[in-house]
């Protein structure tokens, strides 16, 4: 199986809705911060033009919880947040919007449409940005901080992290806001046995200098590899070899990870740290809190920074302060009832999506555009049989 449809990855077809969502998806992909807010009118022009054929699935119960998260739950949040939270309507709904994404399901669905080449066309990209700009460093070719095209995307906000030196995890920190998707990439390259593009997102991965992308994207390797073999000799004599490598590059992998944490701690983990605790604080002042959240894009004081902020990096916690248990409980529903589904179907894509789950649970990356189109990506496999809905 495939992110989508099987038919529709035969060849690509020009369709007005194939257009419209390929061109969203490339560009909320590769824009994530976009500040000409470009991004929620390329939403909205294609659930207004397919209108009518939204309005015809609602009678349609394998849609029916696709409409539920996609309007009436996060019309429910952005007014709880108004009337009970602590957030201005603006906030409330440019936090909110984004549930709208999944309006796009019956769409691509009823339409054929082609997700998967516009989502790692968009990848590649970043993929690509990444590497060369190592590269071109490493020898000497062009510096970074000389780069036109990553000084370019650095300055409208889309590179998070740009540096090297002795704090990068290894030796170098180019960090693309939207590169956590880069999982999905990975993991669908490597289950396709296609190692040479597998080796480009890797690479770009462990160049972000994010941790968490480095270690999920060398555990998503190794269990994508082992579970596509298909003889169970083949899969004993695949875990063997991964254990020897593991065992002669652990350690080092883990030494290094160990100095760098170390180095990093004063001015990260105890950050989070202080961020949890300035979270409970605001919670434990008022605990309708708990029920209710304290609103979307709402702010809180953090402690360690010494302002208002109105995101904080362990997005789990961070969505839970914002929606309480009202909202809380039905979100963690929608994150976990796809999983049953890909178990039994598409496991590379389950690994990818936990991998996904886990690296976003550490940054602000749950519950943002970025976010969404890798939810896309996962709730659109349930119809390519179409006797399931997996929400």
């Amino acid at each position: 199986m495939d992110y989508v449809n099987q038919k529709n990855n035969s060849r690509f077809v020009f369709s007005k809705s194939q257009i419209l969502i390929s061109v969203l998806i490339f560009y909320t992909v590769l824009f994530p911060r976009d500040m000409l807010n470009i991004k929620e009118g390329l939403l909205l022009i294609p659930l207004i033009v397919y209108f009518p054929l939204l309005f015809s699935c609602l009678s349609n119960s394998k849609f029916s919880r696709v409409f539920f998260y996609g309007f009436i739950f996060p019309t429910f949040l952005i007014l709880l947040s108004c009337t009970v939270g602590d957030t201005s309507i603006n906030d409330a709904v440019s936090n909110g919007y984004i549930w709208l994404y999944l309006l796009l399901i019956p769409i691509i669905v009823l339409d054929n449409v082609n997700i998967k080449t516009p989502f790692l066309a968009a990848t590649y990209v970043i993929a690509i940005l990444i590497v060369s700009t190592w590269l071109l460093d490493l020898f000497g070719i062009l510096s970074i901080s000389q780069n036109p095209v990553v000084n370019y995307f650095n300055g409208i906000g889309e590179m998070q992290t740009l540096s090297k030196g002795v704090l990068a995890t290894f030796g170098y920190a180019i960090y693309y806001k939207s590169s956590v998707l880069l999982v999905f990439s990975l993991g669908y390259y490597v289950s396709e046995k296609k190692y040479v593009r597998s080796a480009l997102f890797l690479v770009a991965l462990f160049m972000t200098g994010s941790r968490a992308n480095a270690i999920l994207a060398l555990l998503m390797c190794t269990i994508i590899l082992i579970i596509n073999e298909k003889s169970k000799s083949s899969k004993i004599l695949a875990t063997i070899l991964v254990l020897i490598c593991t065992a002669m590059i652990l350690p080092s992998f883990i030494e290094k990870i160990q100095n760098v944490t170390t180095l990093k701690y004063n001015r990260s983990e105890i950050i989070k740290l202080a961020g949890i605790q300035s979270t409970f604080n605001l919670m434990n002042s008022n605990k309708w809190m708990y029920i209710f959240g304290s609103g979307l894009g709402s702010y809180y004081y953090d402690s360690a920074r010494g302002m208002l902020v109105q995101l904080f990096e362990l997005s789990f916690i961070d969505f839970f302060r914002q929606v309480g248990l009202m909202g809380y409980i039905p979100f963690i529903y929608f994150l976990i009832c796809p999983m049953k589904y890909l178990f039994q179907n598409n496991k590379w894509l389950l690994i990818s999506y936990i991998s996904y789950l886990i690296i976003a649970g550490t940054n602000p990356l749950l519950v943002n555009s970025t976010s969404f189109i890798g939810y896309l990506l996962i709730f659109t496999c349930a119809f390519e049989d179409e006797r399931h809905s997996i929400l």
